[in-house]
């Protein structure tokens, strides 16, 4: 999952649509109305709606909201694929078009599936079984009885009754769709990508507009052969340049007004810059220049309560790189981030299964009185760890035709990691004086 990046600013997109065009919402039944809302929908609720569209991806903004306005406005059924590399603002552009169409036409419902999350199997079919688990969840229908050994046709029909059945008008975005067609002979036959663009086609289905996301450009070639021409277009996101990675620290600051300010005089404007260039010649991923901010407002605060304090800040102390050193923002992190790098932390091995480390980490979140976490829940919070450079996924040949076991390997030092956490949580300070 990406980091967003967004304009702070009132202007509206789709609002700036003609008079004489109007945004045709379908109509929805009442008992729709009362449905649970989607995972989804939870999150897009949550983001302000002068923050679309994001900074630097004007253009890429402008081609998602004519996609919608064309499969959910005018009833024409398409697929949009977005490729690029990791931090380019794929899935966070994805989102904040779908947030803004739901603006004009709220009874739209939107459905997210990241098809790294546990998908069982992990194929098209585990997709289509996820699905339609999330459809008849928030419509409160039976689930119906198909099952991963069941027809594709059949699954893909299931599907369709369940977006339907969902609303008549739907979004789905598939995040990592890529990992669906990972070995040579997914690319072709009844397990191609072919089989979930053709999803909109399907009789039953409701006006749908559905958004593959993924990062590798050439996937529609290698694995959608069989679409009619304009069937699936495709939308690059190339790297940000430094002159787009500067635009992304300005907003940044000053959205944020005088604790911007603040931030920005933390880091110091050569640090930024130096950032900014380093970032732009080796991969032009925006989550790094995000976390640098981030890294800012922390010093800042630090400043501010070292003044209140009656002590005198030293201006001049720069946060270290954390490019480099990975280590160096986990006092940062979420209490969830810290106690699942704890329990890795507290392994006698460098790589634990991630089953494994899932029946751990409950217990350790039960030992220390905090929430549980669900699977996915977990799952997300180990991508977001390896984004940062403080774990690998790898995945496990299993004994026998099983499917692969997915391993967590913990990329830095144990010891050194402990010393981190102790230092930025007293919580798992304590945990570990009494292990």
């Amino acid at each position: 999952m990406e980091t967003p990046v967004r304009r702070q600013r009132g202007k509206r997109r789709l609002s700036d649509l003609e008079p004489e065009t109007p945004i045709k919402c379908p109509k929805v039944s009442a008992e729709l109305a009362e449905a649970h809302q989607t995972q989804a929908e939870v999150l897009l609720d949550q983001v302000s709606r002068d923050s679309y569209p994001l900074v630097a991806r004007d253009r890429e903004c402008d081609v998602l909201d004519e996609f919608l306005k064309s499969c959910l406005g005018e009833g024409k059924r398409n697929c949009l694929y977005l490729s690029g590399g990791p931090g380019t603002g794929k899935t966070s552009s994805a989102r904040g078009a779908a947030r803004a169409w739901r603006a004009q036409c709220p009874k739209t419902r939107v459905v997210e599936i990241n098809c790294m999350e546990q998908l069982q199997p992990s194929s098209l079919a585990g997709f289509y079984l996820r699905l339609i688990e999330v459809c008849t969840d928030a419509t409160g229908s039976s689930r119906p009885a198909v099952s991963a050994k069941s027809p594709l046709s059949s699954l893909m029909s299931v599907a369709a009754s369940s977006l339907k059945k969902l609303g008549s008008s739907v979004i789905l975005m598939v995040d990592e769709v890529d990992q669906l067609v990972r070995k040579p002979s997914q690319c072709a036959g009844e397990n191609s990508l072919d089989n979930l663009c053709n999803l909109v086609l399907q009789p039953e289905a409701p006006a749908l507009a559905i958004v593959m996301i993924a990062n590798a450009v050439d996937l529609l070639i290698r694995a959608c052969k069989q679409q009619p021409q304009g069937q699936c277009a495709s939308l690059l996101f190339e790297p940000y340049s430094a002159d787009q990675l500067r635009a992304i620290v300005k907003a940044q600051f000053a959205a944020a007004g005088n604790e911007g300010a603040q931030a920005e005089k933390a880091l110091g404007r050569s640090g930024i810059e130096l950032s900014i260039r380093k970032v732009a010649k080796h991969s032009g991923d925006c989550r790094h220049i995000v976390r640098l901010c981030e890294d800012g407002f922390a010093e800042a605060t630090r400043h501010k309560e070292a003044a209140e304090a009656g002590e005198a800040p030293d201006l001049k102390k720069r946060l270290p790189q954390t490019d480099n050193d990975p280590l160096a923002e986990v006092r940062h992190f979420p209490t969830g981030h810290q106690i699942l790098l704890g329990t890795l932390s507290q392994s006698e091995r460098q790589d634990v299964a991630f089953t494994d480390l899932f029946q751990r980490y409950k217990a350790m979140l039960a030992r220390l009185k905090q929430p549980l976490a669900s699977k996915p829940q977990v799952n997300s919070a180990v991508s977001a760890l390896e984004q940062r450079g403080l774990v690998h996924l790898r995945k496990k040949r299993s004994k026998g035709r099983g499917t692969p076991e997915q391993v967590v390997e913990l990329v830095v030092s144990r010891n050194s990691l402990r010393d981190v956490l102790c230092e930025a949580s007293p919580l798992l300070k304590h945990c570990f004086s009494e292990a």
